[in-house]
């Protein structure tokens, strides 16, 4: 699957768009259904293991009714490119490859913002990104894709139970995403593992991504995000326009400053700038 198929996908579903806002039901045989063929995915930069991995169908109506804007360049996607910008500037002058996005507490959107990222770093064909799903207890990454659930589990991985090939999908040549079908209520322990920063190292090595995004649990709901936070170079914290409190982004701060990078904090579901400026960066 190529990018510009994708964004033609994205591009159609968004002209059935009804009055409301709403995307119209697809039919079976909708093309915007697109997958990736092998002969496509092959097409991978041979260095590493990137043809090891499954092509995956993503379906654009379900990107789009999931605020998932970042496949094409355009009005939508505009906040989320910012970001992204901003994001690789810093990490360019820093040398940083991995970042941690995560949240005070549930339901700030961060998993979608995330997802926004993954797309708009992708953009660049010379770049290598991979997202992996860490906040294992309530993993919707596979939802906000609209990707058949496959036994696929981040967990697994870390302990060494699977393959990253296993675990992960590519969702375009150059773009893959780890994602987990179920919950692992023993989310913390697996991220304690000793397994994890060895495998972390040989994944680099096999892989060699460009950058890579885990998308960790919310810091004040549990310590999963503080059980991993040790194998990033930085952190992203996402807030929430009128709910997340002055004091949560401040314990949020110190917690990550004990283990890594603050690289910054986002303000998600922000309208100041108007009904597309979604975030705002500071």
């Amino acid at each position: 699957m190529t990018t510009e198929r994708l964004q033609a996908a994205i591009a159609k579903a968004r002209a059935k768009r009804d009055t409301t806002g709403r995307i119209a039901d697809p039919s079976p045989a909708d093309p915007d259904h697109v997958a990736a063929s092998p002969s496509q995915a092959a097409q991978t930069s041979d260095a590493g293991r990137w043809n090891d991995l499954r092509a995956a169908e993503i379906d654009a109506e379900t990107l789009i009714r999931n605020r998932v804007l970042s496949v094409g360049s355009n009005r939508d996607s505009t906040p989320f490119d910012i970001l992204r910008t901003r994001i690789l500037q810093r990490m360019r002058e820093n040398g940083w490859r991995r970042i941690a996005i995560t949240s005070p507490t549930p339901r700030c959107g961060k998993s979608t913002l995330a997802l926004n990222l993954a797309f708009g770093m992708s953009r660049q064909p010379d770049r290598k990104i991979v997202s992996i799903e860490t906040d294992m207890r309530r993993p919707s990454h596979e939802t906000l894709l609209g990707i058949d659930p496959a036994n696929r589990s981040v967990a697994r991985f870390f302990d060494s139970r699977s393959s990253f090939a296993d675990t992960a999908i590519l969702a375009l040549p150059n773009l893959a995403f780890a994602t987990n079908s179920s919950t692992e209520a023993q989310a913390s322990d697996v991220l304690l593992g000793s397994a994890v920063g060895p495998l972390l190292a040989q994944f680099d090595k096999d892989y060699a991504p460009d950058v890579t995004i885990f998308d960790t649990p919310p810091l004040l709901a549990n310590d999963d995000a503080m059980a991993f936070l040790t194998h990033v170079d930085c952190a992203l914290i996402i807030a929430a326009a009128g709910e997340t409190t002055a004091k949560e982004i401040d314990q949020c701060e110190r917690l990550i400053a004990q283990e890594t990078q603050v690289m910054g904090v986002v303000l998600n579901k922000s309208r100041q700038g108007g009904s597309t400026a979604a975030y705002d960066y500071y």
